[in-house]
């Protein structure tokens, strides 16, 4: 005889059996290049990402597979001193753009800016850092560019800045940019006209490199490439002598490439043969 409590947990057991229970998955954790990985985990990938190790910084750091990636990275400027001044300027930022990457990296000092313009159109250099007109002009002339960040002055600046239009106090007929029509212009204590936002100047970058390298790149520029950074990185022994690039910026803010519609606008207005 089967004692009742038998046929209980015969009955529990047969129909754990039947049920199928969900089985729980860890998803692997989103990794960015740049992270720290273990040293047991060197040369395991996830993703499209590799636990790499480097020597310069003795640390393992996932990197990108590099699929298609160059064999070097150039940068250049359109210039505003000469070529031996402006690549001591951007030595650091060239290092900084190199270590993120693990590529090396070279910088272009054009003559002009129709020489990096020339350039990024027919793919030979890779990133540029352009005032916003001549960038409107790359853009114009079929660089495949996108803007991944504008300089900005301080930690809190905004990438551009503001015309004004301004005339002596006591002048009550001129009370807009029209009234300036057939006066002598000077400079005095009565504004009567602000523009609408000029957009700084950017870094632009080919948009037919491989997209995990650009994203290396916007990311580096956007968070890494300015003082703080530069200071973290060793790249500048304090923060009043460091610079990021040629002039006194403090570092870059995202801009996309419709910021830059207002100066296309100037074009069309103005119908100028400069813009072609």
């Amino acid at each position: 005889m089967v004692r009742r409590h038998s046929v209980r947990l015969i009955t529990a057991a047969a129909l754990a059996l039947s049920v199928s229970f969900p089985i729980a998955t860890l998803a692997a954790p989103s990794v960015k290049a740049g992270d720290t990985c273990a040293k047991t985990s060197l040369n395991k990938t996830s993703g499209s990402f590799k636990c790499t190790y480097s020597t310069a910084t003795k640390k393992y750091t996932w990197q990108a597979t590099r699929v298609g990636w160059p064999t070097k990275l150039i940068i250049g400027a359109v210039p505003s001193e000469n070529a031996a001044s402006m690549t001591l300027r951007y030595q650091n930022f060239v290092k900084l753009i190199s270590q993120a990457t693990g590529l090396p990296v070279e910088f272009y000092a054009a003559t002009d800016y129709a020489g990096v313009i020339e350039a990024q159109v027919a793919g030979r250099v890779d990133m540029a850092f352009y005032g916003p007109f001549s960038y409107v002009l790359a853009k114009a002339r079929g660089a495949k560019i996108e803007p991944i960040g504008a300089a900005i002055p301080s930690a809190t600046g905004k990438p551009g800045y503001y015309s004004y239009g301004i005339t002596n106090a006591s002048r009550s007929d001129i009370k807009s940019i029209k009234d300036f029509k057939g006066k002598n212009v000077c400079f005095v204590v009565k504004t009567v006209w602000k523009s609408e936002v000029i957009a700084g100047s950017p870094m632009a970058v080919r948009i037919d490199l491989p997209k995990d390298l650009v994203e290396i790149i916007r990311t580096t520029v956007l968070e890494k490439a300015n003082v703080p950074g530069f200071v973290a990185a060793g790249l500048c022994a304090t923060a009043t002598d460091c610079r990021i690039i040629e002039d006194k910026s403090w570092g870059f803010t995202k801009v996309v490439d419709s910021y830059y519609d207002g100066i296309r606008q100037v074009c069309e207005a103005t119908r100028s043969t400069k813009c072609r």
